[in-house]
């Protein structure tokens, strides 16, 4: 569903990288890394400021990353200066939806990666990925 959105297809993968990189899942950072250099053929400048948290030339390509990687932090809460720095940037209240449901699935695929500790495919092994420590945040965990 969400290759049907009304995004392009770089503006997808900037989606999905920015996510997969809130999220910390080092699989699909280089697997989307692959995809949009050699898929999509993203400019390798947009996938490098993704995956460094790095801001992006293009000042819409930036508000699209910054807003996808709000609506994780906030846990879907997007409001006030974001939201209207958003709309501002030429994106619509539809596509608020649609970065929504790119969330959703990324969100399903990275936490599935993280907790299965899947391994890192051969085909994704030129983009494998090693969170900066100025993204890294130390995971919690809580005893039931």
């Amino acid at each position: 569903m969400f290759d049907q959105t009304s995004f392009s297809p770089t503006e997808r993968q900037v989606i999905l990288l920015a996510i997969s990189a809130e999220n910390h899942c080092t699989y699909c950072v280089a697997a989307h890394s692959m995809i949009a250099k050699q898929m999509t053929k993203a400019d390798p400048g947009i996938v490098e400021a993704l995956r460094y948290g790095k801001p992006q030339r293009d000042s819409q390509l930036d508000v699209l990353a910054g807003f996808s990687q709000a609506v994780v932090k906030n846990r879907g809460v997007v409001c006030g200066q974001t939201l209207d720095k958003f709309i501002k940037a030429g994106y619509s209240r539809a596509q608020v939806l649609e970065v929504l449901l790119g969330m959703a699935f990324k969100t399903l695929s990275s936490y599935t990666n993280q907790f299965t500790h899947v391994p890192l495919g051969t085909v994704f092994q030129a983009e494998a990925w090693e969170e900066p420590r100025s993204m890294r945040q130390p995971a919690v965990c809580l005893n039931a």
